[in-house]
């Protein structure tokens, strides 16, 4: 997730759509690398990578995640080893199967499993711990997303390159999709029970997108128009996609 031109939290699988301050959309399958340093003395002593950030470990899985102020005032969960890092980047402390708060404007790397022992032997309190955040394409090339404003990720992908990539789908179920046509027309749709492969063909044969991604489908698709209920959700939904006109009268 990207919001206000931050990355906030990064998932394991899915489609990430992305909005820049122009109202440009992107859709493209992300990959998130993650590369950090411990320094001692201005010298880098131990290089390290996260799974991840602000997302909850399995605790017998061997993992490292980054956990920021957007997660809350700790980390949210007790297992595992947590380094306590301050906003200049040096490590605070080193804490056991704890709750461990986030220090203002810093952050805490957590680490799971065998994985602990590189946080007691290398994340010395004192030291100095930087990392950056990468985005790369499914070929491993680096992709520039700085001017991405708003992102979210979902999945799986239905249309790309004006071909249907869904995966095989026999269960019908209410859908909803984002898509987007080669002329740049921007298309919210919302269906009646549907498999994925029926939605992909609506999409490319009677919309004619050249790429659209599934959105929450089930009880919890929506899709409200001019505050007319096209289709209304069955349950709370904590989040909504907006589309609205600005005060320069541009449409969204």
């Amino acid at each position: 997730i990207i919001t206000e031109g931050k990355i906030i939290h990064t998932g394991e699988i899915g489609t990430t759509v992305g909005f820049t301050a122009e109202k440009e959309i992107r859709i493209a399958d992300l990959d998130v690398e993650i590369k950090g340093t411990v320094m001692d003395n201005d010298l880098v002593v131990h290089n390290w990578g996260a799974f991840g950030l602000n997302h909850t470990p399995t605790p017998d899985n061997p993992s490292i995640y980054i956990f920021t102020a957007t997660r809350g005032k700790s980390i949210g969960f007790d297992y595992g080893t947590a380094v306590l890092v301050d906003k200049n980047g040096v490590i605070l402390d080193c804490v056991q199967n704890v709750d461990a708060p986030i220090p203002p404007g810093g952050y805490v790397i957590t680490f799971t499993e065998y994985l602990q022992k590189e946080a007691l032997q290398h994340f010395l309190p004192g030291r100095q711990v930087a990392y950056e955040i990468i985005l790369k394409d499914k070929e491993g090339n680096s992709v520039d997303w700085s001017d991405i404003q708003e992102a979210f990720t979902c999945w799986p992908l239905i249309i790309k390159d004006s071909q249907i990539v869904a995966p095989v789908s026999r269960v019908p179920a209410i859908r909803s999709a984002l898509a987007l046509r080669s002329d740049g027309r921007i298309i919210l749709i919302s269906t009646t029970p549907a498999t994925l492969g029926q939605l992909g063909t609506i999409l490319q044969e009677d919309l004619g997108v050249s790429k659209a991604i599934n959105l929450d489908g089930g009880g919890s698709a929506g899709l409200l128009l001019h505050g007319l209920s096209i289709t209304k959700p069955s349950r709370l939904i904590p989040n909504a996609l907006v589309f609205y006109k600005d005060d320069s009268n541009i449409e969204l």
